[in-house]
């Protein structure tokens, strides 16, 4: 993947939408961190990972069945 330089942002943005997201919906900061680092698992396994993966098999395993 040649421009992949630009999804080393990626989860940094994943951190802080997770910190937000929990922040929302408690005022503890043990819940705050717990729900982030939850948050960020679950959408790091279900969301991005399968992304990348589909992403990564049309740009180099697809191009040599055509």
């Amino acid at each position: 993947m040649p421009n992949a330089s630009i999804y080393w942002h990626l989860p940094l943005l994943l951190i802080l939408v997770s910190l937000v997201y929990s922040a929302v919906r408690s005022d503890d900061w043990n819940t705050i961190l717990r729900g982030t680092l939850r948050w960020a698992l679950y959408m790091l396994l279900m969301f991005m990972a399968p992304v990348f993966l589909i992403l990564w098999f049309f740009s180099e395993i697809a191009p040599r069945w055509w």
